[in-house]
C-alpha cells in the first residue's frame, strides 16, 4: 500500500523541480526572445535561421542551469556526454516542434504574428521539453 506521506513528498518534489525548471525555462525564454528579435528585426536575418539560432543559444542556456541547478541532486560527471546528448535530442525535437508552429502560423496569418506564433511555439515545446527531459534526460 502507497504511503499517503511518501506520495505527497514525491508530489512536492517533483513540483519543486518542476518551478526550478519553469524558471530556467524563463531565462531561457528572455534569450530565446532576445536574440530572435535582435536577428530578425535589427539584423534581418531569415525568420527562419533566426528562430533555429535564438533556440539554440536558449538550449545551451538551460542546459547549463538545469545541470547545475535543477538537476544539481543528481551525478551526471560520468556519464555527462550521455546526459548531454538526450538532453540534444529533445532539443533538436523541440526545434521542429518550434519552427513548425511559427511557419505554419506565419504562413497563414502573415509574417506580422512573428511574435506571437513565437510565444505559442515555446508555450507548447515547454511542456515537450519537460516531459522528455525529466522522463528520459534527468530519469533518475
Amino acid at each position: 500500500m502507497v504511503n499517503l506521506r511518501d506520495m505527497m513528498l514525491n508530489n512536492l518534489d517533483e513540483l519543486k523541480i518542476f518551478l526550478k525548471f519553469a524558471v530556467v525555462g524563463v531565462t531561457g525564454a528572455i534569450v530565446d526572445l532576445g536574440l530572435l528579435s535582435i536577428l530578425y528585426t535589427r539584423m534581418s536575418v531569415p525568420l527562419t535561421l533566426a528562430v533555429a539560432i535564438a533556440f539554440l543559444a536558449a538550449v545551451i542556456n538551460n542546459y547549463t542551469w538545469n545541470i547545475v541547478w535543477t538537476y544539481n541532486h543528481q551525478d551526471h560527471s560520468e556519464q555527462h556526454y550521455v546526459t548531454l546528448s538526450k538532453f540534444a535530442l529533445v532539443s533538436i525535437v523541440g526545434l521542429g516542434i518550434n519552427e513548425a508552429i511559427v511557419n505554419l502560423m506565419t504562413g497563414g496569418l502573415g509574417e506580422s504574428v512573428w511574435l506571437i506564433a513565437k510565444l505559442a511555439a515555446m508555450g507548447i515545446v515547454m511542456f515537450w521539453n519537460f516531459s522528455a527531459n525529466r522522463l528520459w534526460t534527468f530519469r533518475e
